[in-house]
């Protein structure tokens, strides 16, 4: 198992070598790749030691263990939904972590709104996910039509600050089972705020990061999101977000990260 999961390593590595060589590549599903790729070097090399999480990058591990009930880990019967699969790093973590473990993997999905993520998770998928069921769709969260109660597992890393979070936390409640589990991310107005004072001296770069605090004032006030491209990008509390995922039949049963990007792992109520 130890050498076949360093030569996957290994051949993940070139692959997202030359997907980076490409003009048309996504730059950021590359960079966090490497990071992804970087981290399991450090796990398994006892000369080296793991990034250690921080503000500017905790993606790693994807399903961070405290929010891991004792008995609740993801198992070979669990369906999980990716949203804004970004790649599919995130899935290749937990797939790589039950290998390991010498475990069956669960049933793995991803799905993200842009063309190349997915068409490199797609090709990345074809190294790490063999003998997975596997699949990644192009699809935006507005628009997933699964089937109603699929999934065990959703999850939802820095998604909800750039979409219309109702119709996303409906969409997500649909597709969950009853007791099922729903895991965010969330760009916090901290982050907003930490951003816009640094740019202060650039005020076209301030006024970028002060956008979305507006938004979230109005979102958390109101309960509605602006139409217009320019304020989309909502700032959003834990607070907030569970307070709306409630209309939705979600309750939180833990959070943590950090104050600029924190998560929440929230519950769906039986129907």
């Amino acid at each position: 198992m130890e050498s076949d999961v360093a030569s996957v390593a290994t051949r993940l590595d070139a692959s997202v070598a030359a997907i980076a060589a490409r003009p048309d590549h996504d730059a950021y599903a590359v960079e966090m790749w490497k990071y992804a790729l970087a981290y399991h070097r450090g796990e398994e090399d006892p000369e080296s030691v793991p990034p250690a999480a921080s503000e500017a990058c905790d993606a790693i591990p994807y399903i961070p263990p405290p929010a891991i009930s004792p008995g609740d880990e993801p198992d070979e019967t669990t369906a999980i939904l990716d949203v804004g699969c970004l790649g599919g790093y995130g899935l290749y973590d937990i797939a790589l972590r039950r290998r390991r473990a010498n475990r069956d993997l669960p049933v793995l999905r991803g799905i993200d709104a842009s063309g190349e993520s997915v068409a490199m998770a797609r090709e990345l998928g074809e190294t790490w996910g063999i003998g997975a069921d596997l699949a990644f769709e192009q699809v935006s969260i507005e628009n997933l039509d699964h089937a109603p109660g699929s999934y065990d597992l959703v999850i939802a890393r820095l998604l909800l600050p750039y979409v219309e979070m109702e119709t996303a936390l409906a969409k997500m409640a649909r597709v969950l089972k009853p007791g099922g589990k729903l895991l965010v991310q969330l760009h916090a107005p901290a982050y907003y705020r930490r951003q816009f004072v640094r740019n202060l001296a650039r005020p076209v770069t301030a006024f970028y990061y002060l956008r979305p605090i507006m938004a979230g004032m109005l979102y958390g006030t109101t309960g509605r999101q602006s139409k217009r491209p320019w304020f989309s990008e909502t700032a959003l509390s834990v607070d907030t977000a569970t307070r709306h995922a409630k209309r939705h039949g979600f309750h939180e049963i833990w959070r943590g990260g950090f104050d600029v990007k924190p998560l929440a792992l929230l519950c769906k109520g039986s129907d």
